[in-house]
């Protein structure tokens, strides 16, 4: 037995032994074996030598930790030097990537021309939108059409116009619901204004009787 490993209680049990049995106790220790008769030695050694071993396996349990907590420490110093050197490798690809970005995104003049697509509309003349309004029979007046949507742009709101022809078709459509709501109208008050006049006319007649 290398150690003796004492505590508290110990001098408690110790002092139950008289001298003779406490010298026997010593060279029990010292081989580490008791081979004598006496139950009192006997039960101290067994005591003593438990201590021993729940003491052994104790500080193989620390010296275990010990040796985790030793790589755990080196593994963390590892990773956070590698942590340092990551963030100037990531802001060095960031910005060189922000670089492209910037170039892929620059056009010149002749690049934006390229791209743009361009309208393939033309405005009409006033020959060619009489000349339509004929043929279709539209309710329309050529210039009246030309004048207003030049105004405009040749924009419907916020579209432009694609095909005229259809835009002047529309025009024709709201003119002769005006021109029918019109005549809906001059004839409702032409049909009032006989209801009124023969009204009129048969009280004179009975009047004159």
């Amino acid at each position: 037995m290398d150690k003796i490993v004492l505590d508290v209680n110990l001098k408690f049990v110790l002092a139950q032994l008289s001298l003779v049995e406490r010298g026997e106790l010593l060279s029990a220790l010292f081989e580490g074996a008791y081979d004598g008769s006496d139950a009192a030695v006997a039960n101290v050694f067994y005591y003593i030598n438990d201590l021993q071993q729940k003491y052994a396996v104790k500080k193989q349990k620390m010296h275990d930790l010990s040796v985790k907590s030793a790589i755990a420490r080196k593994s963390r110093s590892a990773n956070a030097e590698l942590m340092l050197e990551q963030p100037l490798v990531k802001r060095k690809e960031a910005k060189e990537n922000d670089i492209i970005n910037k170039n892929n995104l620059l056009f010149s003049a002749d690049d934006f021309k390229k791209k743009k697509p361009k309208s393939s509309f033309v405005p009409p003349s006033v020959a060619e939108v009489k000349n339509y309004i004929a043929e279709n029979h539209l309710l329309a007046d050529a210039e009246t059409f030309i004048n207003f949507y030049e105004s405009h742009g040749w924009m419907v709101g916020t579209t432009p116009i694609k095909s005229w022809q259809a835009t002047l078709k529309l025009w024709h459509a709201r003119n002769s619901d005006k021109k029918q709501k019109q005549n809906d109208d001059e004839a409702y008050w032409n049909e009032l204004s006989g209801r009124v006049l023969d009204r009129q006319n048969k009280v004179t007649e009975n009047n004159h009787e």
